[in-house]
């Protein structure tokens, strides 16, 4: 998107690092400042040999899909058990 407002700094541009990604068999761009970080993040996490130590991996620059789906877990528990307890009510 192009500003006309003549009060914006000009930001320096990101440098970008890329590779290819084996998990998802693609290419993938990650910020130079950062990527070292964020592979041993991602290496943390996939070398992890349970649940519990994937879950524990402590991220700032990724997201740990070990951490996320023990959320969306307890989301969808809460949400059926909701379900059952008006279901219950009703009889």
């Amino acid at each position: 998107m192009t500003s006309t407002d003549s009060s914006l700094k000009p930001q320096e541009p990101r440098k970008l690092v890329y590779g290819h990604a084996k998990a998802h068999d693609c290419l993938a761009f990650a910020d130079a400042d950062t990527a070292p970080e964020e592979a041993g993040e991602i290496t943390a996490i996939f070398s992890a040999r349970t649940w519990g130590e994937a879950r524990s991996v402590p991220v700032r620059h990724t997201s740990n899909p070990a951490r996320a789906f023990d959320t969306m877990r307890s989301t969808t528990s809460t949400a059926t058990t909701s379900r059952s307890t008006s279901t219950n009510s009703t009889r």
